[in-house]
């Protein structure tokens, strides 16, 4: 079963990178649905995670902020810090259209996370170009001064009270 799982996971990726949304999400919400009927956190995150993604995409703002935050909650109760720095990575940029501060704190939350891994958004040109675009916008749009100040307050706090900030938006 795990192979099936993970065999999902794989194609609804494949779907989301080949521009394919509808698919992606078809799919990631049967890997959803199987990894919760086999118990299976971790995988389910990752449905979650790739659910996100293609609503993000789709422009449903609301249901990519849903999935992620549910993903976001998961990883981190598995402590798997990289699944939670991508999920906070998706919430800030599904913010960025209309709650500027939450998402530039959310941002700083991911700096720090990314930090403690080591290597930012490892390195990925895909994590690292939405990354800079959600910035790029939040700074257009919000302005330099307060970007930062809202950046730096989600730097400045604690990881576990930055997830727990993630969690209680919307």
């Amino acid at each position: 079963m795990a192979i099936r799982l993970l065999s999902l996971g794989v194609a609804s990726y494949a779907h989301l990178r080949s521009g394919e949304l509808a698919q992606a999400a078809a799919v990631a919400d049967v890997q959803r649905k199987e990894s919760e009927q086999h118990g299976d956190l971790w995988v389910r995150a990752f449905a979650l995670y790739f659910l996100a993604m293609a609503m993000l995409a789709k422009g449903d703002s609301a249901a990519a902020i849903r999935h992620a935050r549910d993903s976001l909650a998961l990883k981190w109760q598995l402590h798997d810090t990289f699944g939670a720095a991508i999920n906070l990575d998706t919430l800030a940029t599904s913010l960025a259209l209309f709650a500027l501060e939450q998402a530039a704190r959310l941002l700083g939350t991911a700096d720090k996370l990314w930090h403690s891994i080591g290597r930012d958004r490892m390195a990925v040109k895909e994590f690292l170009a939405t990354r800079q675009a959600c910035e790029q916008r939040l700074r257009q749009t919000f302005g330099d001064e307060p970007y930062e100040t809202a950046h730096r307050v989600g730097l400045e706090t604690g990881i576990d009270d930055g997830i727990s900030y993630a969690l209680g938006l919307w």
